[in-house]
């Protein structure tokens, strides 16, 4: 059995969110299934997030997180020390982590409140969008 928990979202309402709540809890992430996400997205998905962290550092710094604690951009190897939200003194985590997402309404670039989301640039912008229309999330890869 993996530590990863993995949810299915084709259960009730309630055994899903008290599943994600555990998960939430114990681990602080999970996989689902039974999302409906065609596999040929997923698959896209995964490509493009594969080639953007095979990237030279400098190009991926290029979206790097406008401000620490900023929801959207790069985050390093040694980034971030996710511990520390927990009041744990530990050393910077061994992961690289892209997050990305659609604009707010309203929002302004580096206010650290996530309303701008950070992208790669056009090329690879184009290449997610056919690869996974109107997803968006955090793709990561461990250090």
């Amino acid at each position: 059995m993996s530590w990863v928990p993995v949810i299915d979202l084709g259960g009730s309402t309630a055994e899903v969110a008290a599943a994600m709540g555990e998960a939430c809890r114990r681990v602080g992430f999970l996989t689902v299934t039974g999302h409906g996400v065609p596999q040929s997205v997923v698959d896209a998905a995964w490509d493009a997030g594969r080639a953007f962290f095979d990237l030279p550092l400098a190009h991926k710094m290029t979206v790097a997180m406008p401000s620490p604690g900023s929801p959207y951009g790069y985050s390093p190897i040694r980034g971030e020390t996710l511990a520390r939200s927990l009041g744990q003194d530990t050393p910077p985590d061994l992961k690289e982590s892209l997050a990305i997402g659609h604009a707010r309404p309203g929002a302004r670039a580096g206010n650290g409140r996530g309303g701008v989301g950070v992208q790669p640039d056009a090329v690879a912008r184009r290449r997610a969008a056919r690869a996974a229309p109107g997803v968006g999330g955090v793709l990561h890869r461990d250090g």
